[in-house]
């Protein structure tokens, strides 16, 4: 944002660095063969700290499903926004994706205009806005909360 905001015009090599390492998805898998399973056997009957059981419903029948949400999210924009434009206006030759950085001397950015810059800055900052929000709204929370689970799992059925 600030490379592309900012009162002089930058390169493109300036403008691959910068954008390589942004330009990724991934997606959080989550497996709930054992919660189901306790589910439908009735097993979480046996689970008689209720704080337990409750936070374990939680988790996999409201966050999971939250997480599951802001996969498809996510891989949604990086497909329908960062991968076009990156396919009509990088030359492949240019970069090393795995790496997140240019591999030539002077890389181009195809048909650059002020349009195709304001395009990129709107597709990237939008990304990370949207990135960013699922981060403090979502993972960060649900790691604390994990957390706590866990430890009052280990200190309920005393485990290590």
């Amino acid at each position: 944002y600030q490379l592309m905001t900012g009162t002089s015009k930058p390169t493109d090599r300036e403008i691959l660095n910068s954008c390589l390492p942004l330009i990724y998805t991934y997606s959080t898998v989550v497996t709930t063969a054992t919660y189901n399973q306790m589910k439908a056997s009735g097993s979480l009957r046996y689970i008689q700290n209720e704080t337990i059981t409750n936070s374990l419903r939680n988790y996999y029948e409201v966050i999971v499903p939250d997480i599951s949400s802001n996969n498809n999210y996510e891989s949604n924009y990086y497909n329908n926004y960062i991968d076009p434009f990156v396919i009509k206006h990088f030359r492949i030759q240019d970069i090393d994706y795995v790496g997140d950085s240019v591999k030539t001397k002077d890389p181009v950015i195809l048909n650059r205009t002020s349009q195709t810059d304001q395009e990129l800055l709107n597709i990237i900052e939008g990304y990370a806005v949207g990135h960013r929000t699922i981060l403090e709204r979502i993972t960060i929370p649900t790691q604390k909360r994990v957390t706590k689970l866990i430890e009052l799992m280990k200190k309920e059925y005393h485990l290590q």
